[in-house]
């Protein structure tokens, strides 16, 4: 999927429709791409551009200054479930 499409998936999700839904609905609105192993390793490396990009600002988050321990204490927190629940939106068969 390319965006998200109510009742179907997300983005960056692999789904599995029918041919004709894909082929007059899907595919001519540019909300999704077919299932090759070209476009599956354009979305692997998308994939590892984000998780670049979560890495970096979970690291900046994460390197706060040790003024209030309880706050940084609590930005860690939110940084972790942050990611954990960016991590767990993206799917990958």
């Amino acid at each position: 999927m390319i965006q998200d499409v109510d009742n179907l998936g997300g983005m960056n999700e692999v789904v599995k429709v029918r041919n004709g839904y894909a082929r007059n609905f899907l595919l001519p609105r540019h909300l999704a791409v077919e299932n090759s192993p070209a476009n599956r390793k354009q979305l692997e490396e998308r994939m590892k551009q984000v998780k670049k990009k979560e890495d970096k600002m979970l690291a900046e988050v994460l390197d706060l200054p040790q003024a209030d321990h309880a706050s940084v204490n609590t930005d860690r927190a939110y940084a972790r479930s942050l990611s954990a629940f960016v991590g767990s939106a993206v799917a990958l068969p």
